[in-house]
């Protein structure tokens, strides 16, 4: 009997160490899993959450020689959803200041796979019209994504 419950009691610590806790999604996986829109983490969240993402962002715009706006972190923001460009899945979303978005937002694709970000920046108006920047390369897909959400 002794011998029984101490292999029972075996077993069962050693399941317990062997077997992955509940494991919590990460907030990428979140959203690579959203359905809809209310699902999804939005940008401040993943930028603060997600060191690769902020990483990818701040690398993407700083290569442009774009200087982070002080409101990014804490932007208004639409969700992170999944999308699929040239065949591959990537996060889109977007990002403006509070109270100003018009002319002052970031529209972003971040690719999962290579940890990379491209996007488009647009800024205050210059002469009339607002000055619009891509940034991270994108290719011809990816900049149709993101002027999707253009508005004039």
């Amino acid at each position: 009997m002794r011998r029984t419950l101490k292999l029972i009691v075996l077993l069962t610590l050693g399941a317990a160490a062997t077997a992955p806790a509940a494991a919590k999604k990460t907030l990428i996986e979140k959203a690579l899993a959203c359905a809809t829109p209310t699902a999804c983490p939005y940008f401040p969240a993943m930028y603060r959450g997600e060191r690769d993402f902020r990483l990818a962002f701040e690398a993407a715009i700083g290569q442009a020689g774009i200087a982070r706006p002080s409101w990014v972190p804490n932007g208004v923001a639409a969700p992170v959803e999944p999308i699929r460009v040239d065949g591959t899945t990537q996060l889109f979303t977007s990002v403006c200041e509070p109270h100003n978005c018009g002319e002052h937002r970031f529209m972003l694709l971040y690719d999962v796979a290579t940890k990379r970000m491209s996007g488009l920046y647009i800024s205050p108006v210059e002469g009339g019209k607002a000055k619009k920047r891509y940034f991270g390369d994108p290719g011809p897909a990816q900049r149709d994504v993101l002027k999707k959400d253009e508005r004039d």
